[in-house]
Protein backbone atom coordinates (compact mmCIF):
# COMPACT_ATOMS: atom_id res chain seq x y z
CA UNK A 1 0.00 0.00 0.00
CA UNK A 2 1.08 3.53 -0.67
CA UNK A 3 0.01 6.52 1.42
CA UNK A 4 0.31 10.26 0.81
CA UNK A 5 -0.72 13.31 2.78
CA UNK A 6 -4.16 14.74 2.08
CA UNK A 7 -2.55 18.04 1.09
CA UNK A 8 -0.62 16.26 -1.69
CA UNK A 9 -3.74 15.22 -3.61
CA UNK A 10 -3.93 17.25 -6.83
CA UNK A 11 -6.83 19.65 -6.83
CA UNK A 12 -9.24 19.85 -9.72
CA UNK A 13 -8.98 23.27 -11.27
CA UNK A 14 -12.21 24.54 -12.74
CA UNK A 15 -12.38 27.64 -14.87
CA UNK A 16 -13.53 30.66 -12.96
CA UNK A 17 -16.59 32.60 -14.06
CA UNK A 18 -14.50 35.38 -15.60
CA UNK A 19 -12.47 32.89 -17.66
CA UNK A 20 -15.58 31.30 -19.16
CA UNK A 21 -17.05 34.68 -20.00
CA UNK A 22 -13.88 35.82 -21.78
CA UNK A 23 -13.66 32.57 -23.78
CA UNK A 24 -17.32 32.66 -24.81
CA UNK A 25 -17.18 36.29 -25.90
CA UNK A 26 -14.27 35.47 -28.24
CA UNK A 27 -16.52 33.32 -30.44
CA UNK A 28 -17.29 35.40 -33.56
CA UNK A 29 -20.90 35.80 -34.68
CA UNK A 30 -21.97 32.97 -36.96
CA UNK A 31 -19.15 30.69 -35.78
CA UNK A 32 -18.84 27.74 -33.39
CA UNK A 33 -16.06 26.80 -30.99
CA UNK A 34 -15.23 23.12 -31.55
CA UNK A 35 -13.79 21.41 -28.48
CA UNK A 36 -13.89 18.27 -26.35
CA UNK A 37 -14.63 17.48 -22.72
CA UNK A 38 -10.97 16.62 -22.23
CA UNK A 39 -9.81 20.02 -23.54
CA UNK A 40 -12.29 21.90 -21.36
CA UNK A 41 -11.94 19.75 -18.26
CA UNK A 42 -15.71 19.63 -17.74
CA UNK A 43 -18.59 17.61 -19.16
CA UNK A 44 -20.72 18.73 -22.08
CA UNK A 45 -23.70 19.02 -19.74
CA UNK A 46 -21.74 21.41 -17.52
CA UNK A 47 -20.79 23.56 -20.52
CA UNK A 48 -24.44 23.72 -21.58
CA UNK A 49 -25.45 24.72 -18.04
CA UNK A 50 -22.81 27.46 -17.94
CA UNK A 51 -23.83 28.90 -21.33
CA UNK A 52 -27.55 28.78 -20.50
CA UNK A 53 -26.92 30.52 -17.16
CA UNK A 54 -24.96 33.32 -18.86
CA UNK A 55 -27.70 33.78 -21.48
CA UNK A 56 -30.41 33.82 -18.78
CA UNK A 57 -28.48 36.42 -16.75
CA UNK A 58 -27.88 38.60 -19.82
CA UNK A 59 -24.08 38.27 -19.75
CA UNK A 60 -24.00 36.95 -23.33
CA UNK A 61 -26.56 37.28 -26.15
CA UNK A 62 -29.40 34.80 -26.60
CA UNK A 63 -27.81 33.41 -29.78
CA UNK A 64 -25.35 31.26 -27.83
CA UNK A 65 -26.06 27.55 -27.50
CA UNK A 66 -24.25 24.26 -27.03
CA UNK A 67 -24.54 21.14 -29.17
CA UNK A 68 -22.75 17.83 -28.89
CA UNK A 69 -22.18 15.12 -31.47
CA UNK A 70 -20.56 11.71 -31.21
CA UNK A 71 -18.68 10.55 -34.29
CA UNK A 72 -16.74 7.28 -34.28
CA UNK A 73 -17.13 7.11 -30.50
CA UNK A 74 -15.59 10.55 -29.94
CA UNK A 75 -17.72 13.24 -28.30
CA UNK A 76 -17.30 16.71 -29.78
CA UNK A 77 -18.78 19.86 -28.24
CA UNK A 78 -19.87 22.80 -30.38
CA UNK A 79 -20.47 26.14 -28.68
CA UNK A 80 -22.36 28.27 -31.20
CA UNK A 81 -22.71 32.03 -31.42
CA UNK A 82 -25.75 32.57 -33.64
CA UNK A 83 -26.21 36.16 -32.45
CA UNK A 84 -27.33 38.74 -34.98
Amino acid sequence: MRFIGVDQIPRKRAKRTEEWLVLLKKIPKGKAWVTTEKELGVSAVSVKTIVNRYVRNGLIPKGYKVMQRTVDGKLTIYILNESK
